[in-house]
């Protein structure tokens, strides 16, 4: 039995440390509850993203908000310049599998010693929050689980912020997310052969045609819980993914990498997170 009698009374989670999921992940971050009820949120950074600076206080709001006092909280943390998409996509989709069968075998190594999780721990939901390149990611993972039947799937749900599935500017990208002082027109030439996932990126690229034809098949799991745009965003096209897709959610005087990133009077994001089954 785990022995939870001495945890701290004044908090719900232990304070983030390092998961140890293997190296395409690491980096990652997990901040654990004391009493799990068997929920997950991980969240999944874009294009030169990272599980701190996309999310910015995500971690302390979630952690101060008694809604997710049971859930873990899992910041995930990988290699997105150089990677095609749908690798990345078939990393996450074995992550959630094992997440989904044998979480303690993950949890328990980042857990300290004196406070493991039993062994019958098991996630009963996982909830996906995906920014920019990573909401494409989750959708594919989430597609991969379906085709495979795998149980979980049907569990699983996405909050996707400034989705970059119906494609991005190229030039807008890059100038937002590497290269803010370059002029953009010296961008593509230079840069879009070195980053193998921007041509995944590109509007009606071959593989988010894929995407989105496959996903219509399945598309009563496939379909977002939320679809949040920034205003001001000019580096995703904000058309409609799925016919199933919510009406999206644009936040005033915020932009592709802003819109997810709340903090003390900017709450909008954790208020969308908190009421996504609305």
């Amino acid at each position: 039995m785990s022995d939870t009698a001495n945890l701290p009374t004044a908090r719900t989670h232990f304070l983030p440390r390092d998961l140890k999921l293997g190296e395409p992940f690491k980096g990652s971050k997990g901040i654990m509850a004391f009493s799990p009820n068997g929920t997950l949120y991980l969240f999944v950074h874009g294009f030169n993203g990272s599980a701190a600076s996309t999310w910015n206080m995500f971690p302390e709001l979630l952690m101060n908000d008694s809604l997710f006092a049971n859930s873990d909280l899992v910041f995930l943390q990988y290699e997105s310049l150089k990677t095609q998409a749908r690798a990345n996509a078939g990393r996450l989709y074995t992550l959630l599998q094992k997440l989904a069968s044998n979480p303690v075998e993950m949890i328990n190594e980042s857990l300290p010693s004196k406070f493991p999780r039993e062994n019958s721990f098991k996630y009963k939901k996982i909830s996906l929050v995906g920014h920019s390149l990573g909401a494409v990611l989750c959708r594919q993972a989430l597609l991969d689980a379906c085709k495979n039947k795998e149980p979980w799937a049907s569990t699983t749900d996405l909050t996707l912020f400034a989705p970059a599935h119906m494609g991005s500017h190229l030039n807008a990208l890059l100038k937002e997310t590497v290269y803010h002082f370059v002029p953009g027109q010296f961008l593509g030439p230079l840069v879009s052969w070195h980053y193998q996932v921007i041509s995944d990126l590109e509007p009606d690229s071959q593989f988010l045609r894929t995407l989105k034809d496959a996903s219509s098949k399945y598309a009563t799991t496939l379909k977002a819980k939320k679809i949040v745009h920034g205003m001001d965003d000019h580096v995703v096209r904000v058309n409609d993914f799925l016919d199933e897709d919510p009406t999206p959610i644009f936040l005033e005087g915020k932009g592709h990498t802003t819109v997810c990133k709340p903090n003390s009077s900017f709450k909008n994001p954790l208020e969308i997170v908190r009421d996504k089954d609305a």
